[in-house]
Parts: structure tokens; sequence; C-alpha cells
């Protein structure tokens, strides 16, 4: 029993963590099956964020599991975040899974599915499950399962109180990894062939303060921005309330960083991001689009947004939208408030209604994707930067894998290149030429 295959549900942080125990089971002799059509192995990296991500997770472990009862698959194995977010109900729930096992067991993985067999070790550790504390090395084997790009983590956990969050007591405090661990890791991956660096963290801002006593992402893209065979630098998840004119002139010395930055607000009203507990506030997204605007003028901005959180009022959801069309993010995502049992906000007063909330995402959404729309009608005509993640897709340097818009060619292409843009779909993605 060597063959497994992965499902990896959420963020591009679980895919990292796919890739690494991914690594190191095929370091030990198991068998990838990449396609997952006979796997005797699946493990199924769970994400428990919101509850979307668990009725995800739990409709894809019960799929699993009917596989495994008509004889498809001999073992199902469950770990990620959901484990640490609500690991009785997965007992309780799912008597027929073989294991399930926290994040910070994820490297011993294939000693763990080893003694299945032998011992029928099954749950182990999980009365003493706390949030995690184990952080990637690039002294791990790691399994690549994207193209041309590839996910850098370079911290993981968080501090932050945010009200509506709840990945503190999945991922644990913040804490970083070492600089010269993390070139070591890019350097391998340029040895493979990734051309594209996507940094990612809970909080990018807030890299290297837990090990060199202040935020250290200026200097790490300044040692990245070294690294022969790296052609893209893509920075994602920066809170607003560190966005700084120190780091904004390391990214302007930078030749390698992508012109897109990632900077989710959670909204534009004063009084919502205080019942949020956002660090800064209204000043703090203002002061960072501004920095932006103002010394990076030709980068896009990604931005996100909750609609619906307890207390806001269709006043505040103007403000919203006012904020969008003052500073013009050219990428918008919106999420519906989810109330999470857990999180601090689940105890507010003044729940909107859900739908009232579906109501304000439809209002909010029109003036996004009329921003989004115009920028987009810009872009044709242009020649720019498009990353290839399939001979016949890619995507402008202005978005990041999946979650942006892509651009389609007709002919094969490949590599990182130069593209005049020729038209648009109706959906919003862009035709290459």
């Amino acid at each position: 029993m060597k063959k497994f295959s992965v499902i990896t549900l959420g963020c591009p942080k679980n895919q990292v963590d796919s890739e690494v125990f991914t690594g190191i089971l095929t370091s030990h002799g198991y068998e990838f099956d990449i396609e997952g059509e006979s796997p005797d192995i699946v493990i199924i990296n769970t994400c428990g964020f919101i509850q979307d991500a668990i009725d995800e997770s739990f409709a894809t472990i019960e799929h699993v599991l009917e596989l495994k009862k008509s004889k498809k698959v001999k073992r199902v194995v469950v770990t990620g975040c959901l484990v640490h977010r609500i690991k009785d109900k997965i007992l309780e729930r799912f008597k027929d899974v073989d294991l399930v096992v926290g994040i910070d067991e994820e490297p011993r993985l294939h000693k763990l599915i080893d003694e299945l067999d032998s011992r029928k070790l099954i749950r182990p550790g999980l009365k003493t499950l706390k949030p995690s504390t184990w952080i990637h090395s690039s002294r791990l084997p790691r399994m690549l399962l994207t193209p041309i790009y590839a996910y850098v983590k370079v911290a993981e956990g968080c501090n932050r109180k945010c009200a509506f969050c709840v990945i503190p007591k999945m991922r644990g405090r913040y804490r970083s990894r070492e600089i010269g661990d993390i070139v070591n890791e890019v350097e391998m991956l340029t040895r493979v062939g990734v051309e594209e660096i996507i940094l990612i963290a809970q909080d990018l801002t807030l890299y290297g303060y837990d090990l060199y006593r202040t935020p250290q992402l200026d200097k790490l893209i300044r040692e990245l921005n070294k690294v022969e065979g790296v052609k893209l630098i893509r920075l994602m998840y920066l809170h607003p309330g560190s966005v700084t004119k120190k780091l904004i002139d390391a990214i302007k010395e930078s030749d390698k960083v992508a012109k897109y930055l990632h900077i989710p607000i959670q909204h534009a009203s004063d009084r919502v991001l205080r019942l949020m507990k956002r660090a800064g506030g209204r000043k703090s997204v203002e002061r960072a689009f501004k920095l932006v605007r103002d010394e990076l003028p030709d980068f896009f901005i990604r931005t996100e947004a909750i609609v619906g959180f307890p207390g806001e009022t269709s006043e505040d959801v103007d403000t919203l939208i006012d904020l969008l069309y003052q500073y013009r993010p050219e990428r918008i995502a919106l999420f519906p408030y989810s109330d999470e049992p857990e999180a601090a906000s689940y105890r507010l007063p003044r729940k909107v209604p859900l739908d009232e909330i579906t109501d304000r995402m439809a209002e909010v959404m029109v003036s996004a994707e009329e921003i989004m729309r115009g920028v987009q009608e810009s872009l044709v005509g242009k020649e720019v930067t498009v990353i290839m993640d399939s001979e016949l897709e890619g995507r402008t340097e202005y978005d990041a894998p999946e979650i942006d818009f892509t651009v389609k060619f007709k002919k094969p292409r490949r590599g990182i290149r130069k593209v005049k843009i020729t038209g648009i779909t109706g959906e919003g993605d862009l035709l290459g030429d």
C-alpha cells in the first residue's frame, strides 16, 4: 500500500503544506498518484476558516469515504486546519476515517501511515491538540504541484485580533522563517524551473518582527531580488496598517516585484473596522492606498472586503462603495460575513439578516464589477507581462493564480513573456496574441 493522492482545500498556505508532506512521503518510498485515479491512500488537507470551508471539507470527506466503501480506496487520512478547529466533530461524524492528524504531525505522516497496519494507530495525539507550532523549512523535501510559479510561505500563524477570524486558534502565534532559509528555498525552486515566487503569510507585512525585533519584508525583498532565475516576486496578504514608506521604497528598488499588491481592507467604515478590531482603522486603509497610488502609480491593488458584519448599516455600505470609487482598486473581492462560533464577532449584537447581506453584496458588486471592467478594457491594445500557467491560458502580472482574471490564447505559449492584449471576454478575462 504505497500509492497516494492529495486533495487540498482552502488557501495557498494549505497547498504549501500539501507539497511538503507529499515530498516527505515520496522520499520515503510512497508513490504520488497525481491524477488521483487509483490511490491506496487519499489524504484530505482541510480548510476550517469559515462555515463554507467546513461544509466543503465535510462533503469531500464523505465523498472519499464512499470510495473507500466501494473498495476504490483503502485508507483515508484527514489533516489540516479543520482538525485543529473541530477535531471532535470529525471523530464523531467520520468513524471510517483511518487517520486524523494535526498540522504539526504532517512531517511524520509517512511513519503514521506505516503504523496503521502494524499497530492500527488511529488519530494520534488528538486529545491534546493545540494551535499549530510547526513551521516550514527549506530542509524538508517538497513536491511542487504548480507549473511555473511557487508559493513560498515566509511565516506562519497570526497575532492580530480581528474579530471575525479564527486563524490564530488553528495556526497559532506568528512565527517567521530566517531570511537565509527562505532565500535557500527560492534558489532551489528556480533550479527546477520556477520563475514566479509568490510570498505568502497570514500577514506578510509583519514578516521577521519576531526574529529581528522589527518587520523585515523590505530586506527579504531586496535579498530575493538578487536571486538569479527569479523573474517575478508577488506579494500577497499585506495588512494596510503595516504598509509603510520603508516597504514601498524596497518595492520601488526591486525590478522583479510584480505590479500587484494584495491589500485586504475588510471594510471602509471606521466604525465597522473598529468593531472588526482591525488595527489602524480607516486611516491606515487610506494611508496604504495613497502610498501605493503616489509612489507606485503603475501598480494594481487587489483588495477584499467583508459585507454584512454585525452592526453594519446601509450607510456603512455606501462608505465602502465611496472608497472603492475614490481609490479604484483594480482587483476587488467581496465576501459575505460568516458568523463563526469561535470568533469574537459571534457575540456581537445587531446581526445583519442573511437576505440583507445578499442584497448588500449585490449592491457593492455592481460597483466593483464596473471598476474592474473599466480596468480590463484599458488593457486592450497594450503589451503586458503574462505568466503562462498552461499552454493556452495565462494571467497578467496584475493577476494572481486562481483568484483573479486570466488571459486566453488560441495558440500554445510557454513561460513568462510579453503579450499584446487583443480583447476581453464577457466575464472580464482577456484575449492575447
